[in-house]
């Protein structure tokens, strides 16, 4: 299982964004949660194998984009964490 970082900052939200095409297999987190830097946010099934994405910041999930059992390409914006807590 790897983790990966995959984000794009702007002023006080982070985007969280999809490293790889891939199906989305759960949510580690939901809209309104606190997370810290590091925390896992959602788990991608890539090739036969489980990626967990996690978050760079620490803040509360403002929006999640996609859901489970949804395929996503690389770059796709699958969730935003607003650092304004």
């Amino acid at each position: 299982m790897g983790e990966e970082l995959n984000s794009q900052e702007c002023m006080d939200e982070v985007v969280i964004t999809a490293p790889t095409s891939g199906l989305i297999m759960r949510w580690e987190v939901s809209t309104g949660d606190k997370v810290n830097a590091g925390d896992p946010v959602v788990t991608l099934e890539v090739m036969k194998m489980e990626l967990t994405v996690v978050t760079p910041a620490s803040g509360k999930v403002k929006s999640i984009n996609f859901k489970e059992e949804d395929i996503v390409a690389e770059g796709d914006p699958l969730a935003v964490i607003s650092q304004d807590i």
